[in-house]
């Protein structure tokens, strides 16, 4: 009787330490992103289908063994899958660092947009500009740059000088012909025209009464464009025909 029961109790005790042998163990951890704790992370172990869910301070605990796979899953943060070694359990104490999505951007339509220019030749553009200055009082005794019910030179001719303006050659003239020939090799007869408002017949008399300005010279061996079309703007305005 008593043998049986010693029996009994040496096969209890071994089925005891064999089954514990085969139980798991609790596993802890901590998830952490950019530095801060990561709550309500779901910690998956993949063998034993066990599931915890880290806290406010990005710890769990969860029963685990050796070579057992943890999957870690969140909403916008890229999963993870780690494999409890040996190591790790010595340890037991995981410190995992979770990495953020990137963000993804709407799709973006761009759908182009025709617009209608509207199609003006130089005289209408101008019957306009005039019509809108009868409409408003003008105040004579202070220039502004522009001939009342005329072409406000100053600005026209500024915006439409680098259509007019030739394209420079190359000279192989002295200078003194440089300076003789300027105008005419550098702005063309629709500058004069459509610009400075001259007629065909007035151009050469009035490149003749720029000459005769004595900062002609210096002005024209300045190569400036810009420079003599505010010269020639300025002597537009006293210019009689």
């Amino acid at each position: 009787m008593h043998v049986k029961k010693l029996l009994f109790c040496l096969f209890s005790s071994l089925f005891i330490i064999f089954g514990f042998s085969q139980n798991d163990k609790l596993f802890y951890g901590k998830i952490l992103s950019s530095g801060f704790p990561v709550k309500n992370v779901d910690v998956v172990n993949i063998n034993s289908r066990k599931v915890a869910v880290t806290n406010d301070k990005g710890e769990f605990t969860i029963a685990a063994k050796e070579n057992d796979v943890l999957f870690i899953t969140k909403n916008n943060y890229v999963d993870q899958n780690i494999t409890l070694i040996s190591l790790l359990f010595e340890k037991n104490n995981l410190l995992i660092l979770f990495e953020k999505k990137p963000v993804e951007l709407d799709e973006v339509k761009i759908i182009s947009h025709s617009f209608i220019k509207p199609k003006l030749n130089y005289n209408q553009a101008n019957a306009i500009k005039i019509e809108k200055q009868r409409e408003r009082p003008v105040n004579t005794s202070v220039y502004t740059g522009e001939i009342v019910n005329g072409a406000d030179f100053m600005q026209i001719g500024k915006m439409i000088l680098g259509i007019f303006i030739k394209n420079k050659k190359k000279k192989s003239f002295e200078e003194k012909q440089f300076t003789r020939d300027y105008l005419k090799n550098n702005f063309s007869e629709a500058y004069f025209l459509k610009s400075l408002n001259l007629r065909p017949f007035e151009i050469d008399r009035f490149i003749t009464f720029c000459k005769n300005d004595s900062n002609y010279d210096n002005i024209i061996d300045t190569r400036n464009d810009f420079l003599v079309a505010d010269f020639l703007f300025s002597k537009r305005k006293t210019y009689t025909p």
